[in-house]
Parts: C-alpha cells; structure tokens; sequence
C-alpha cells in the first residue's frame, strides 16, 4: 500500500483497537501528520461524541484519497525530473555512513544542484576519507555536479595509489610526513612523537583557520572529529576510527605505510622537539639517587630540557612499537 494512503488509515485503526471516546483526544495529533495537512489542521475532533469523530475520520480519509488521485500524476512527473544516482560505495566506505543501515550501494534522487562532495559528505564520510570517484565511467573531482542520471562509483583513500600518482581529489602529500592532531586524540599524537614522527597539536581555532595552518606546514590531520575533515580547507586528513590509541596509532602507520619510517625514542613525546644525548655527568645533579647508581646513557629534549633514560617504561614502549611495526602491512 502506498505510504500516504497508509497514513490515511491511521486514525481509523488507533480507534477500532482502543474502542473508546476517551481516545478521540489522541487523533489531533495523529491526523496530523497525514498527507493533506490542511484538511487535517481543520479537523479537531478532541471531546466529541463517538459516532461524530466516526464521521469526521470517514470524511477525511476520502478528502485525503482525493487529493493523492488528484496530485499523484504531477508527484510522479516531479520526482522523474530529479536525477537518480546509483551510488556504490568500495571498501568499507559504507561503515561511515550516518545512517547505520544503509547498504554500500542505494539510489538517490536529486532534488536540487549540489557538488558530488557535498553530496558525499552528507552521508557522513568525509572527503578525505575518498581516493577516487567515477561518475559514469569518467573520473571526477570534488568539484563534480550531477545534472543527469548515472552511476557514481566511490573509492577509499589508497595512500600506495596517491604516492605512486597524485589523484583528482588529492596531490602528492610531502616528505617526510608530519602530522596535526586536535584534542580528540592526543594520545595518538604522544604515540605519534614516540615513533618518531614530527607532530603537533592542532590550535583552538576554527576549522578553516586549523585546515589553512595544516596545508602551511604541510601536515595530514588525524582527528575523531568528521567536522573538522568536512572542512575545504582541509587537503590531508585521516579519520581515526578506534578510540582506543594503541588501536589508533596502527591505523595511522598502516594507511601511510610507515614500518619503515619509524624511528622509535627520537622526539620528546611533550613538546614533539628532537631528543640529543647528554654526558651522564653534565646532568649528575638533576638526578635521583637511584637513576645515578643504575642507569649511565641518557638522552635530552632540546626543546623542554626534559631528561630521558632506558627504564622500565623504555622497555614497555620499546615492546609496543615492536608490535605496531609488525602489524603494519608495508
């Protein structure tokens, strides 16, 4: 049955199943939502005799039947003139989707002009999230707007496929690869430092001016935030899915491939400056008794001055990073 005939029925089925005046007060607000609000914003029925609100339900369910045999010929014509769009969504793009349900391949009818990245977007994936897009067997950028019905093909990010030839949608990213992360994972950028890589936090300020800042220094934009990747100012960005950061750290190196590139107790996880070796004796009288009776290399941020040594955290850190590099595919 058509959904707007069903609605018609609406009122009709809540009074058969409660069988009582008392619920004639609950179908002003059920009536509605009915497809002709105007007949129904006219029909108040609340507080009248049984067999009266009979009467006004039978007299607004053919109103209604009437204006859907009416209008239904133009609806129809008005929803052919709207391109439809078969999307296909690759990868595990689907799983981004705002709406949980939504399979990876759907239709949708266009009803006013809109770029395939706003398009995109508000099903919820960010831009940066998309590696190529083909719109009728044709590669398109962002940029793209639909006028006519076809297929759009959406593909994830590949960095292997942007290093080798830089996209539509993306250019090449710089070396080395440096990274901004916001306050929804500055655990990961701690990691981040850890493994080597220079990173730093992105500023309290608004989307455009983090996303003008990121492209300035040349730096990919990890963040939980999709707002801020939705940003057109934003050229790099990754959206971390886990929220667990021993998760999120392996999903940064896994995308940009960086097993090799890790070099693990080079920055200071505090200020993200270079870590130096210091002579044991010129920091004597900075350490504790302990440190100085067991412990004889040391290393010095050449930022903060903070002291680093090989202790027992070392040691844990040292077995982590072990354990991202080899789940790192390349």
């Amino acid at each position: 049955m058509d959904n707007r005939i069903r609605l018609c029925f609406r009122p009709i089925m809540e009074i058969m199943v409660a069988g009582k005046p008392e619920a004639a007060a609950s179908l002003h607000h059920t009536t509605s939502v009915c497809y002709n609000k105007r007949a129904a914003t006219a029909c108040n029925i609340a507080g009248r005799p049984y067999k009266n609100i009979m009467a006004d339900i039978l007299y607004h369910l053919l109103a209604n039947l009437l204006y859907i045999r009416r209008h239904k010929k133009s609806i129809h014509l008005k929803e052919m003139n709207n391109p439809l769009l078969y999307f296909i969504f690759k990868g595990d793009l689907h799983t981004l989707f705002s709406a949980k349900k939504r399979p990876s391949s759907f239709s949708l009818s266009l009803t006013r002009k809109a770029s395939i990245k706003d398009i995109i977007e508000a099903f919820g994936i960010p831009h940066t999230e998309v590696g190529k897009i083909e719109a009728g067997g044709t590669e398109v950028d962002f940029t793209f707007c639909p006028e006519h019905s076809q297929t759009v093909v959406v593909f994830p990010f590949d960095f292997r496929t942007t290093q080798k030839l830089p996209t539509l949608l993306h250019p090449e990213i710089g070396k080395p690869i440096r990274f901004m992360v916001d306050r929804t994972v500055l655990k990961l950028g701690r990691n981040l430092r850890l493994a080597g890589f220079d990173t730093t936090v992105a500023p309290a300020k608004s989307f455009r001016q983090t996303g003008l800042q990121a492209e300035r220094e040349g730096r990919i934009i990890a963040t939980r935030n999709r707002d801020l990747l939705k940003c057109a100012q934003v050229r790099h960005g990754q959206l971390i899915r886990s929220q667990d950061h021993r998760i999120q750290i392996g999903e940064v190196c896994d995308r940009y491939g960086l097993r090799r590139k890790m070099n693990i107790f080079t920055r200071c996880p505090e200020c993200n400056a270079i870590l130096a070796k210091v002579a044991k004796d010129d920091i004597l009288h900075l350490l504790e008794p302990l440190t100085q009776k067991y412990y004889t290399s040391f290393m010095r941020c050449v930022g903060c001055r903070k002291i680093y040594w090989r202790g027992s955290h070392h040691h844990k850190m040292s077995v982590f990073m072990d354990q991202i590099r080899n789940r790192i595919s390349f």
